[in-house]
């Protein structure tokens, strides 16, 4: 991932290895501070492995290291993906 500041608003990939298409899809997330969430995602329109969500400025707003990771349900299957780590900056001011 490219280099990512408190306020920034990038669009957040997880290559899941898995097609995709038809699935709910989730990415879970866990702050540095140690509380959690999700954000609802979407398969990434030019390679169905991969789900994507665009954060808004104001979403990133702990610096730090963020885990995150794939969740999907299709049909009765549900199941997550491997861990990765985003780091956020702290912009100059």
């Amino acid at each position: 991932m490219a280099t990512t500041y408190i306020g920034d608003s990038p669009v957040i990939k997880l290559h899941t290895g898995k097609t995709l298409t038809g699935a709910e899809l989730l990415i879970k997330f866990e702050r540095p501070d140690g509380s959690t969430g999700h954000w609802e995602s979407e398969v990434d329109p030019v390679d169905p492995t991969v789900m994507q969500y665009m954060a808004s400025g104001v979403e990133l707003n702990i610096a730090g290291i963020w885990k995150l990771q794939s969740y999907m349900e299709i049909g009765g299957w549900k199941g997550h993906g491997a861990f990765a780590e985003m780091t956020v900056l702290n912009p100059v001011y």
